[in-house]
């Protein structure tokens, strides 16, 4: 059975992406639910984020640029910001 993987996708301590359409990706690969919840309480609670979004890939198919509309069609439990 294939496994999604869940990124985080976030903006800094300013509210800014890399650009206008692609956000900052949070650079680790976890699988688990709670894996994933806390590396995005350690950036917005420790490195300050203004917003951290989880969301999940397929590991076999991830787009080359992802972008915000990806992130918000793919998006997993919860956003904070």
């Amino acid at each position: 059975m294939k496994r999604n993987h869940y990124l985080i996708a976030y903006t800094d301590e300013l509210g800014f992406a890399f650009s206008d359409t692609e956000p900052w990706i949070h650079p680790s690969h976890p699988q688990y639910k709670k894996e994933i919840i806390r590396e995005q309480r350690f950036l917005l609670d420790k490195v300050k984020v203004k917003s951290a979004v989880i969301f999940k890939v397929d590991p076999d198919n991830v787009p080359e640029d992802i972008t915000w509309d990806f992130v918000n069609k793919n998006k997993a439990y919860f956003q904070h910001g």
